[in-house]
């Protein structure tokens, strides 16, 4: 196998032995987590796969010079989740590298999500040679190319948001009346919107809006805030639905673990003082995320509350460009969309959840109630706080009202 870093082959020769998930060159080796974690002294280098649990490892990180991750799929994006988080979320300083089915299309994506370098099988090497990989390498925005700066008070440099050829206004114009396929090709194909990606809660609908992407453009960044209070049929749904569109590039956001620890030890802070409970597990993880990005894409639609119903396609959100692809489909043309397309319902649809939150804060809904009516049932909180309207969130917009 070959090593790729920075776009060229360096230290070649390196053997994976794919049965006993060692990688090996002369007397380095590189052992599984499993045999590092009985025998820390056994060496500085470890394979881990997509369902390493990284909070074993993580107290070992200073010890640890390098992480290998096996990505056992082209179309399991979890090996990028697991780059990422390490990278940006436990702040992990080391080397990181990909082995296994990695391609030239998902280079400059693994160096985003923070791998240093990638081991390649040569014969993928005869069909998508070298010149190959550090073009992919030099023609991706900037953000690709830097996660190596970061330290633990640095994150990764913004793009500037671009001046736009059409106004906002404007783009709500031209797609008002278009087909929604439409507007997504037209934004996952224009430089214009410089660095982007799709949010998604992975819940009751967001199987329509994550379809027309994968079909679209499979390499988007596909955020999911893991709030570690999810239910665990959402966790199942977004591996089912991760797996099924063939989605690339699925990065799971955690909260801060240290503000875990300092601000809800017991896992009990929802209880008091739910707003607090959103900016720890979601406002937070997600307003550090999206540093790297210039235009995000969510799944807000008018018809969930009244707070929502003003929802148009394209909107200022702070210093991002934030584009509710589905702000006016109707309940019955989501159901229409996902018959058609044989896609998958969360399972919790069937049992009354008509909007899925945290296990801890969602409730299903009665016959006449709007659609998030079961989120913080019996608080005056229908938003977590995420959202951004006229420069407030959408929860100080209700209250100026």
């Amino acid at each position: 196998m070959k090593l790729i870093k920075n776009g060229t082959v360096i230290n070649p020769d390196w053997v994976f032995n794919d049965q006993a998930k060692t990688i090996d060159r002369r007397f380095k080796q590189i052992v599984p987590v499993e045999l590092f974690l009985n025998n820390t002294k056994l060496s500085s280098g470890i394979a881990i796969n997509v369902d390493t649990n990284l909070d074993d490892i993580a107290p070992h990180f200073e010890q640890i010079s390098l992480i290998v991750i096996e990505f056992e799929a082209y179309a399991d994006g979890r090996g990028f989740s697991i780059a990422h988080r390490l990278r940006h979320n436990l702040r992990y300083q080391g080397e990181i590298w990909g082995v296994g089915s990695l391609i030239v299309d998902q280079y400059a994506m693994a160096v985003q999500c923070g791998i240093d370098a990638v081991l390649v099988d040569e014969h993928l090497l005869q069909r998508q040679p070298i010149e190959h990989w550090h073009q992919a390498l030099v023609t991706a925005p900037q953000p690709y190319r830097f996660h190596g700066d970061l330290t633990p008070d640095r994150k990764l440099p913004r793009l500037q948001t671009p001046t736009k050829s059409e106004t906002i206004e404007a783009l709500n114009v031209k797609f008002k009346d278009r087909p929604t396929r439409e507007l997504l090709e037209f934004v996952l194909g224009n430089t214009d919107f410089g660095n982007l990606a799709l949010v998604s809660s992975f819940g009751a609908e967001s199987a329509v809006l994550l379809h027309m992407v994968a079909e679209v453009s499979p390499l988007t960044p596909v955020l999911f805030l893991d709030t570690g209070k999810l239910f665990p049929e959402t966790l199942e749904y977004q591996s089912q639905l991760t797996a099924r569109l063939k989605l690339a590039n699925v990065i799971n956001l955690y909260p801060d673990g240290k503000a875990i620890e300092h601000q809800d030890p017991a896992g009990t802070l929802w209880q008091s003082n739910n707003e607090a409970c959103c900016n720890l597990r979601k406002v937070n993880p997600l307003q550090n995320a999206l540093i790297e990005y210039d235009t995000w894409i969510n799944g807000r639609k008018s018809y969930q509350s009244e707070l929502r119903s003003p929802l148009e396609l394209f909107e200022r959100s702070g210093g991002h460009i934030k584009i509710n692809a589905l702000a006016h489909w109707s309940h019955d043309q989501l159901a229409e969309y996902m018959q058609h397309h044989d896609l998958p319902a969360h399972p919790l649809v069937a049992q009354g959840y008509a909007s899925i939150g945290c296990a801890t804060c969602t409730t299903p809904v009665c016959d006449g109630e709007h659609a998030r009516a079961g989120r913080w049932r019996g608080a005056n909180k229908t938003e977590c706080g995420i959202h951004f309207a006229n420069g407030k969130t959408v929860r100080e917009h209700q209250q100026s009202f």
